[in-house]
C-alpha cells in the first residue's frame, strides 16, 4: 500500500500547483489592462503581451488555434481574425492604409505577434520577402523597399 503515497502525494501536489496558477492567471488577467478591439466593439485587447482578446460583458475569451499557414487565429463575434492582424491594427501605425495592407512579420516568426516584429507592408514588398525565404541559400527576410 506504500507504493500509492507517493503517487497520491504527487497528485496532490500537482493539483495545488495548478490552483495556484489558475489564481495567478486570474490575478494577471485583473490587473491587465485593456482597450476595445477596433474591428468588434463587444471585444477589447490587452495592452501588452500576452495578447488576450475577451468580450467586454462576460470576459468570455475566444480559443486561439493555429491555421494551415502556421497563423494563430480565433473565432469570435461570429467571424475568424488572425491575431497579428488585431495587434497591428490596434498598435503599429500604418503610414499608407490605402496601400499597405498587408502585415509582415520582420522576423519570418509568424507566431511572434509583438508590436516591434510586425509591420504594414504592399503586396509587392511582401512578394520580394515571402520569395527570400525560399530553398536556394536564404536564411532571413530581405526587406526591400520599392
Amino acid at each position: 500500500m506504500t507504493i500509492f503515497e507517493p503517487i497520491t502525494a504527487n497528485i496532490t501536489i500537482g493539483i495545488e500547483a495548478l490552483e495556484q496558477l489558475h489564481i495567478d492567471w486570474k490575478e494577471t488577467q485583473t490587473q491587465t489592462e485593456f482597450v476595445t478591439l477596433k474591428v468588434n466593439n463587444e471585444f477589447e485587447i490587452s495592452t501588452q503581451e500576452p495578447w488576450v482578446i475577451r468580450r467586454k460583458e462576460d470576459g468570455f475569451i475566444p480559443k486561439f488555434s493555429y491555421t494551415n499557414n502556421g497563423y494563430l487565429q480565433a473565432a469570435f463575434g461570429g467571424q475568424k481574425y488572425n491575431l497579428h492582424r488585431q495587434v497591428a491594427d490596434q498598435y503599429v501605425a500604418n503610414d499608407d492604409p490605402i496601400t499597405k495592407t498587408l502585415i509582415e512579420h520582420k522576423n519570418g516568426v509568424k507566431t511572434d505577434n509583438s508590436i516591434g516584429n510586425l509591420r504594414w507592408t504592399e503586396t509587392q514588398t511582401q512578394f520580394i520577402t515571402l520569395k527570400s525565404h525560399n530553398n536556394q541559400g536564404y536564411r532571413r527576410p530581405m526587406f526591400i523597399e520599392l
